[in-house]
C-alpha cells in the first residue's frame, strides 16, 4: 500500500517537474513572441502623428517602452538561465545586482506610468478647467521624468541588498521582510488601488459632463429619446468594461506573484518534494508577472468595439471674464483682410529674396490686437459656462472705419475632427468664418493658394442663412472660379447655436452643420483625396482661424449697411479630436 502511494506521489511530481521545464521554455517564447507585438503596435499607435501632442497617448508610449524593456530583458535572462545554462547571475556579482535591480525598476515604471495615464484621463474629463489645464503633453514630460526618477531611486537599496549568498539573493533577516513588503505594495497594491479610484473618478466626470448636457438639452426643449439613453448606457458599459478588465486584470497577474514572492521571502524553505512545487509555483507566478507586460494592446483592443476613439486633444472653453486666452490664441493684426504673411520668389534652384506682403480682400475692418471690444470672453453670473464674443464695430482706427477681431490658434493640427459651437452674425457687409490655413508653406511658389486653405463655414451678412464650406488648392481656388464649394440653407443659425464639424483624415475632407442633438445633421461639403499636391496639399498641420470681415470682395457685394452695428459671433467652445 506504502508502495503504491509513494509510487503515485513520484508520478505526480515528475509530472510537475515536467510541466515546470515546458513551461519555464515555451512561455517566455510565447510570451517573447506576443509581447514585441503588441508593443511594436503600441509604438505605431502612440508614435502616430495626430497623438504625438496627446499626454494620455505620450504616458501609454512611454510604459509600452518599459514593458518592452521589462519582458525582453527578464525573460531573456530567465530563460537563459533556465535552459542554456547561463548562470551569469550566480557567479557575478554586478550581473546579480543590476539583474535584480532592473527586473524590479523596469516594471514598476511602466506601472506607475500606467496610473499616469489614469490620473490624466481623470484630469481631461473633469468639468472644471483647472484640473483640465493638468492634461498637457509639456506636463507629460515633467511627470514621466519624476516616475523614472523616483522609480530609479526608490529601488536602489536593491543594488546593496543583492549579493552572492552563495547564488544571487537578498539579505536575510529583517531586510528580507522589508523586500517583501516593498514588491507587494509599492509594485504591486498601491498603484492598481490608485488605478482604480481614478479610473471610477474618471467614470464619474463622464456621468456628470453627460448629464449637464442632457439638463442643457432638456432646457432648450430637445427631447432627450430612449434611442439615446440606451448609447448613453452602453458607452458607460463599455468604459466600466475596459477599465475593470485592465484594472482587475493586472491586479491579478501583479499581486499573484507579488504574494507567493513574498511568500518565498518570508517563508520557510521549501526542502524535498516541496522543491519542486515551490519551484513549479516560482515559475508558474513569473509568467503571471511577465504577462501583465505583454497584454495590454490586446486587453485595450478586445474591451472595445472601435479601437480608434476620439480623443479631444485641445479645447478653449472661454470660461471667464477678459481677454483672449494668449496661451492659445494669436491675432492678426492690420487692415484689408489677410493680415501678413512670408512668400518666397525661386529663381532656379535656390531662394533669391524674401518678401512680406500684405493680400487681401478689400476689407473695409482695422483686425485689433487682443483688444476688449473686438473679442473677450464672457462668463455667465452663477454659471462656469462662458462665450467667445467677436465683435465688428463702427469705429475709426488707422484709416478705416470698422474695427473686427480675427483669432489665429497656436495649435496646429494634421488630421482630426475640429468642432466649434457658434451663433453667426446677420447684417449687410459682414462675412464671417471659421476656417484653416497651413502652419508654413511646403509646396509651390507661393504661400497661397499652393499650400490650401479649409473653409469650414463662411457667411455673407447678406445672405445669413446660407452656410458655405470650401477648399482651396492651386488647381482649384477661387481666383481660378472652381474652387471645390458648397452651400445650404440652415434657418436658425442666426438665432441659434448650431455646431460646425471638420472631419479630416489622409484621404477625406469632410464638413458638417447641425446642432447639439446631432452635430452631423447635415454634410456640407465632401473633398477627397486626388492626384499631386497642387489637388491635395492637405498634409501638413493647420491653425485655426475665427473672424468677423466688415466689407471685401464678396462680403460687402451688395455694400455695407452702416446702422447695424456693432454686430458680434459668440462661440461657445472650439474642441480638436484626434483617433486613438
Amino acid at each position: 500500500m506504502s508502495n503504491r502511494n509513494l509510487s503515485s506521489s513520484s508520478l505526480f511530481l515528475a509530472t510537475i517537474d515536467n510541466i515546470t521545464f515546458h513551461m519555464t521554455y515555451y512561455g517566455p517564447i510565447i510570451l517573447l513572441i506576443i509581447g514585441t507585438i503588441g508593443c511594436l503596435c503600441n509604438f505605431l499607435t502612440f508614435t502616430s502623428r495626430q497623438l504625438r501632442e496627446n499626454s494620455c497617448a505620450f504616458y501609454f508610449l512611454c510604459s509600452s517602452i518599459f514593458e518592452f524593456l521589462s519582458i525582453t530583458f527578464g525573460l531573456t535572462s530567465r530563460l537563459a538561465a533556465d535552459h542554456f545554462d547561463y548562470n551569469l547571475q550566480h557567479t557575478n556579482r554586478i550581473f546579480c545586482k543590476f539583474r535584480a535591480y532592473f527586473v524590479t525598476t523596469i516594471p514598476l515604471i511602466a506601472t506607475y506610468l500606467i496610473l499616469l495615464s489614469a490620473i490624466d484621463r481623470y484630469m481631461s474629463s473633469s468639468i472644471h478647467v483647472y484640473l483640465r489645464s493638468f492634461s498637457q503633453i509639456k506636463i507629460a514630460y515633467r511627470n514621466v521624468l519624476i516616475v523614472i526618477i523616483i522609480g530609479l531611486i526608490s529601488c536602489s537599496h536593491i543594488l546593496i541588498s543583492y549579493d552572492l549568498r552563495p547564488k544571487c539573493a537578498t539579505l536575510r533577516g529583517i531586510y528580507t521582510i522589508f523586500d517583501g513588503m516593498f514588491v507587494v505594495f509599492w509594485v504591486g497594491l498601491i498603484p492598481h488601488i490608485f488605478m482604480l479610484i481614478f479610473g471610477c473618478m474618471t467614470l464619474k466626470n463622464i456621468r456628470q459632463t453627460r448629464q449637464r448636457r442632457i439638463i442643457k438639452m432638456e432646457i432648450k426643449h430637445i427631447n432627450i429619446n430612449q434611442n439615446q439613453h440606451q448609447n448613453y448606457h452602453k458607452t458607460d458599459a463599455q468604459l466600466i468594461l475596459m477599465m475593470l478588465v485592465q484594472t482587475g486584470l493586472s491586479s491579478l497577474l501583479i499581486l499573484t506573484r507579488m504574494i507567493y514572492y513574498a511568500y518565498y521571502i518570508l517563508g520557510p524553505l521549501f526542502i524535498g518534494d516541496k522543491k519542486i512545487i515551490g519551484s513549479f509555483l516560482m515559475s508558474f507566478t513569473t509568467l503571471l508577472y511577465y504577462t501583465n507586460y505583454v497584454k495590454s494592446f490586446y486587453i485595450y483592443t478586445l474591451t472595445t468595439e472601435d479601437n480608434t476613439k476620439w480623443v479631444r486633444v485641445w479645447e478653449d472653453n472661454f470660461n471667464w471674464n477678459g481677454r483672449v486666452d494668449p496661451r492659445k490664441w494669436d491675432f492678426d493684426v492690420g487692415g484689408n483682410g489677410w493680415g501678413k504673411y512670408i512668400f518666397f520668389v525661386q529663381f532656379v534652384s535656390f531662394v533669391s529674396c524674401i518678401y512680406v506682403t500684405n493680400l487681401g480682400n478689400n476689407e473695409q475692418q482695422y483686425y485689433t490686437n487682443n483688444r476688449l471690444k473686438n473679442a473677450r470672453c464672457k462668463r455667465f453670473p452663477g454659471s462656469t459656462n462662458g462665450r467667445l464674443i467677436i465683435e465688428a464695430r463702427r469705429e475709426n482706427m488707422t484709416n478705416y472705419q470698422f474695427t473686427s477681431a480675427r483669432l489665429k490658434s497656436k495649435r496646429k493640427w494634421r488630421y482630426g475632427r475640429l468642432q466649434i459651437r457658434a451663433k453667426l452674425p446677420d447684417g449687410r457687409g459682414l462675412w464671417s468664418a471659421l476656417w484653416m490655413l497651413p502652419k508654413k508653406q511646403t509646396y509651390g511658389n507661393t504661400y497661397w493658394p499652393d499650400n490650401g486653405e479649409i473653409d469650414l463655414m463662411e457667411q455673407v451678412g447678406y445672405d445669413p442663412l446660407s452656410i458655405h464650406s470650401t477648399v482651396h488648392t492651386q488647381a482649384y481656388n477661387h481666383i481660378k472660379g472652381n474652387q471645390p464649394t458648397n452651400a445650404i440653407t440652415v434657418n436658425d443659425a442666426v438665432s441659434n447655436f448650431k455646431i460646425y464639424t471638420l472631419d479630416w483624415n489622409v484621404n477625406k475632407i469632410e464638413m458638417f452643420v447641425g446642432d447639439d442633438k446631432n452635430p452631423f445633421a447635415n454634410r456640407i461639403l465632401v473633398w477627397n483625396k486626388q492626384g499631386n499636391w497642387t489637388q491635395w496639399p492637405f498634409d501638413k498641420p493647420f491653425f485655426l482661424i475665427i473672424n468677423i470681415a466688415v466689407g471685401g470682395t464678396w462680403g460687402g457685394a451688395q455694400g455695407i449697411d452702416y446702422n447695424i452695428f456693432p454686430r458680434r459671433m459668440e462661440v461657445d467652445w472650439v474642441r480638436v479630436y484626434q483617433r486613438c
